[in-house]
């Protein structure tokens, strides 16, 4: 026994020696130590007794972390004394904890959570007795009151807050809520950034995001104060001005905002504490003062009814609580340094606590058993008074630094038989507390009381985006009418909406993630990504709803093209209709029932044209008198256009037609957007900051009225309303469900006279004889992207597209397809090195991960491959491939195989840097190659290692494979097109009846692809080129 022990641990010595990295994992099965190293890429095995036999386990693995033996033999099972049915003892159990206990009579011990006492040996209940819940630098404690350094351990803490501000908490949910700035921060007045996070307090449960910017919130929360009558959660936004309530039960959190700046002295300007009393139905809170609003302490109801100020002469506040029992309100300032009591109704104001009383910063202020709590972070202490006159005082905690706030967790009192405590009031939304135990019933943005307690959606209101922010305002007052799309990250440049379906549309413009169309309803729920692929250098920089259609309409621009495209609704379905290098259309607008679609040209000549709804027959409506058009609309009562021009600071019109060209408004400052609504014309001024209406009718000289100011940024206007969007019954794309056609159909105008009246086209394939279903196409380009597999016509002016673009792929290099076989071969280089197979005639990314060949057999054992390159040579069954990583032979070599996948064979072992990629010669049987730093193409023999000298090229970018016997040479063999040619225009073809081009790139061709780019010399991390070539 003891020579197994020294063994043991003379193995362990020989151990720490080997290991190159601290806190190794280990496992232990049967006679066998594990263990992983990270630094040698390993997985290493050695006996666990004397340390023999060390062995390799794996040698693939990048950085191996934790390890761990899977057997059943090392967890065997016993007879468990915590389950009641497995003993015999139905209906005992722990409410809270089993524990296993070898001392127990039963094998077992109940515990409870924090804040629980045991009764009955079983059962839990929960503790009556008080304590205080700090927040000190980034964690959430709790302490008792006599102070010292135990814990009360009614309170699991909470750690890795950044920028922590207000705390409440809800007795009855369980939960914690806190305020968090950003991460790293630890500046109180960074109040641009701030979350509200909420966690069991009593643990079994992680941190949430509780509301944020992605929830629709605009600015960003300050303060907070737990309503646990109504069941509501108060917040104070410095940014947007304004006190929100948020309900915190149900599967929707209705907002509500109950006061905000409307311009008077009771206004809320930047909130900085709340205070609430829900028995009373009283809602305080100090106000930091600005945009014409003082400096205050102010009470109002919950609802935000009768404001009133009940302090005014302050600077500098920090604190407020209130003594509920007392009726009195204590609130602190910095400067003078100085707490002060008043009461409910605004009388009795005295001074409890001053300077004298050796304070700086008071704050956090809590009221428990006629004693005053609060912490000084100046003096950095936490301090308790007695009441009413700041006697007795006694520090419980000292020299504790970075304290940022506090609230004493106690039982809260309820009135009796509150109407908000049962069935929520009967409102349904939001059930607020008022006074004299009544309640109020309040609805959730986006809604307006039906009656007293019943919501409905709001019919109608105006969609105003700005840059960072897109929000409804009611046309009949200052309501919010839908939930606002808010957040990090935004750049929204154009909204429309859907009346008929309830959605929101907006165009983003960015890096990240917010870039491409999107789409939400008005309540905020149902957030969709429609288009996100695809999308131009310059962004999508147009929008309108066909809504009789169901199509949906956007320009897409790129450096050196501009597209206009179409979709179904939802995103799918989406087709090239025009592709123009000459003309630069942005702004779009579109009339279902003329059946005409219109954009402004940003060319070096502005314009207004027209054209019809599948992209045919444009022609020009406006080409004088205008300078710098930055929206237009059609106005669906009369289907006169309507646009706004920025430079001449006017507002036109003209019939659908053209003619009868009038002006509306002029001497405006920047007019932005524009949107027509029965008898009235709205727009959006950037530099005046404000939302105006006047008459649409020409002459017309009253002044306009604004609806909204103080809004920076503004961008785009649209109108939500069913007479916004009138149906026609006569549209043949209603009939037969779309009119008959598998994919897109299109309304001809009726002054046409084409039968039918409709044309349908395919997004993906080709219009079949049939004029009405799509069928396959078997002659493309298929190019690929760093994260896409796409694909284009032979004919350089069609904008079809053969199939559906693969997307969400990583790293994807090399491309080669089995025809008769039907499968379309390409490789991947992270994050691991594969070659894989979709379908030919139908690639679908939900295939991406099909069958691999990344792999030989080499003297017995498999060997992974670093393919990036993938030939297919049908004829002769065999794969040509390149070896990237030298894991087969040696250096950077290629590489033939079967088809198989065995049977590889090098063919070539010399450096060619930076190769693009290999493309087969059908007619002599060579592969061809190009390499970028070498800026040379050499070819191959198919059977040995031979290299023919090749012809010197400038930058290969692509190489063209040579026309196989009798087929039509439609440029030279071997050519290679300049680095920034238009692939669409310069591609030589060889015509035959199975398509036999193969091309190879460096990058997609940036006007040659619909929908697509890659922009010059771009490459991924180790240099490769972002995509290539093949047909």
């Amino acid at each position: 026994m003891h020579g197994n022990r020294g063994f043991l641990l003379l193995f362990f010595f020989f151990l720490y020696r080997t290991i190159t990295l601290p806190h190794t994992p280990l496992s232990l099965f049967e006679d066998t130590l594990y263990w992983t190293d990270r630094q040698l890429n390993r997985v290493l095995s050695a006996h666990k007794y004397r340390g023999t036999n060390q062995t390799v386990v794996s040698h693939l693995i990048s950085q191996p972390l934790s390890i761990h033996v899977h057997h059943p033999s090392l967890q065997p099972r016993y007879a468990n004394p915590c389950d009641p049915l497995a003993n015999g003892t139905t209906g005992r159990h722990c409410q809270h904890l089993c524990l296993l206990s070898p001392s127990a009579p039963a094998g077992y011990a109940c515990k409870c959570r924090p804040g629980y006492r045991l009764v009955e040996e079983e059962r839990c209940v929960e503790e009556e007795n008080a304590f205080i819940v700090l927040m000190k630098g980034n964690q959430i404690v709790d302490v008792p009151f006599n102070g010292g350094d135990v814990r009360s351990s009614a309170l699991l803490p909470v750690v890795g807050i950044d920028g922590g501000l207000g705390l409440d908490y809800d007795r009855q949910g369980e939960q914690l809520y806190w305020i968090q700035g950003r991460a790293g921060s630890t500046d109180e007045s960074d109040d641009e950034n701030c979350t509200i996070y909420t966690t069991p307090y009593g643990g079994g449960g992680n941190r949430t995001e509780f509301l944020g910017g992605a929830d629709g919130l605009v600015g960003a929360a300050y303060t907070l104060a737990f309503d646990w009558i109504g069941r509501n959660l108060y917040i104070g936004n410095r940014i947007a001005s304004n006190i929100e309530t948020i309900s915190v039960d149900g599967k929707q959190r209705y907002r509500a905002i109950i006061l905000s700046n409307d311009g008077n002295r009771t206004s809320v300007a930047k909130p900085r504490q709340l205070a609430l009393d829900p028995a009373a139905g009283r809602l305080f809170w100090l106000d930091d003062g600005g945009f014409g609003v003082l400096t205050k302490l102010a009470a109002a109801g919950m609802d935000g009814s009768e404001p009133t100020i009940l302090d005014d002469t302050i600077q500098y506040v920090e604190s407020v609580t209130v003594d509920a029992e007392r009726r009195t309100v204590y609130y602190s300032t910095q400067f003078p340094p100085a707490v002060h009591a008043i009461g409910y109704d605004g009388t009795g104001r005295r001074t409890v606590l001053s300077e004298e009383n050796a304070i700086a910063r008071p704050r956090g202020l809590a009221v428990h058993e006629s004693r005053l709590y609060f912490i000084d972070p100046t003096y950095e202490k936490l301090v308790r008074v007695d009441l009413p006159n700041g006697d007795n005082a006694r520090t419980i905690l000292d020299n504790e630094p970075d304290l940022r706030g506090m609230v004493i967790f106690r039982k809260r009192s309820v009135t009796p038989q509150h109407p908000c405590t049962m069935n929520n009031g009967g409102c349904e939304h939001l059930c607020v507390p008022a006074v004299n135990g009544a309640r109020v019933c309040l609805c959730g943005m986006g809604y307006k009381k039906e009656n007293e307690v019943a919501c409905t959606p709001y019919k109608t209101f105006a969609v105003v985006s700005q840059l960072d922010v897109t929000r409804g305002y009611s046309l009949r007052d200052s309501a919010e009418a839908m939930v606002p799309i808010a957040g990090p990250g935004h750049h929204i440049l154009h909204v429309d909406v859907l009346y008929r379906e309830s959605w929101i549309y907006w165009v983003e413009y960015n890096r990240g993630h917010w870039n491409g169309i999107f789409r939400v309803r008005p309540n905020g729920t149902e957030l969709q990504h429609i288009v996100r692929d695809g999308i131009g250098s310059n962004g999508i920089r147009g929008l309108a709803i066909d809504w009789v259609a169901g199509n949906l309409y956007f320009t897409n621009v790129f450096p050196h093209e501009n597209y206009v495209e179409v979709a179904w609704l939802d995103g799918t379905h989406r087709k090239v209709l025009v592709r123009t290098t000459n003309d630069a259309p942005r702004e779009l607008a579109v009339n279902p029932i003329k059946r005409l679609l219109y954009w402004i040209d940003y060319g070096q000549f502005p314009r207004i044209g027209k054209c019809h709804l599948d992209g045919g027959n444009w022609t020009p409506v406006v080409t004088s008198g205008i300078s710098n058009p930055r929206d237009l609309t059609v106005d669906m009562l009369t289907h006169d256009v309507y646009w706004v021009d920025s430079k001449l600071d006017m507002i036109q019109k003209v019939s659908y037609s053209g003619g009868n060209r009038q002006v509306i408004r002029r001497n405006l400052a920047n007019p932005m957007a524009i949107a027509v609504f029965l008898s009235d014309v709205y727009w959006v001024d950037r530099n005046l900051a404000s939302v105006f209406r006047a008459s649409k009718f020409p002459g017309n000289a009253t002044l306009p009225e604004r609806l909204r100011t103080n809004l920076p940024k503004l961008r785009d206007i649209t109108i939500y309303d069913i007479n916004q969007q009138p149906m026609d019954d006569a549209n043949p794309c209603l009939r037969l469900g779309n009119g008959g056609c598998d994919q897109l159909c299109f309304a001809l105008p009726p002054d046409v006279g084409q039968k039918p009246s409709f044309r349908c086209d395919c997004a993906v394939g080709r219009l079949s004889t049939d004029g009405r279903h799509c069928e396959t196409t078997d002659e493309y380009v298929i190019f690929a992207t760093r994260t896409e597999i796409r694909s284009i016509e032979l004919d350089p002016t069609s904008t079809n597209v053969p199939f559906a673009p693969v997307v969400n792929l990583t790293n994807v290099v090399g491309l080669d397809f089995d025809y008769a076989d039907n499968k379309l071969f390409f490789t991947q280089i992270r994050p691991w090195s594969k070659i894989a197979y979709l379908r030919g005639d139908k690639p679908d990314a939900a295939g991406a991960g099909g069958r691999h060949l990344g792999r030989v057999r080499v003297g017995g054992y498999f060997v992974r491959l670093a393919a990036v390159e993938v030939l297919l040579d049908g004829r002769l069954c065999r794969l040509y491939l390149r070896d990237e990583h030298g894991r087969y032979g040696a250096g950077d070599d290629r590489a033939r195989r079967a088809t198989a996948g065995d049977r590889a064979r090098s063919v070539q072992r010399d450096a060619v840097l930076h190769r693009l990629g290999p493309v087969r010669d059908v007619g002599q049987n060579f592969p061809h190659h190009n390499g970028r730093l070498a800026e040379a193409s050499d070819r191959r023999s198919g059977s040995v290692a031979t290299e023919r000298s090749g012809d010197r090229l400038r930058r290969p970018d692509a190489v063209l494979d040579r026309c196989g016997p009798g087929e039509d040479r439609a440029g030279a063999a071997g050519w290679a097109r300049p680095r920034g040619t238009d692939l669409g225009h310069h591609l030589p073809l060889c015509h035959h009846r199975l398509p036999e081009l193969h091309l190879l790139d460096g990058s997609a061709a940036e006007g040659g692809v619909p929908g697509g780019e890659a922009h010059r010399g771009e490459r991924d991390r180790d240099g490769e080129a972002a995509g290539g070539f093949t047909a």
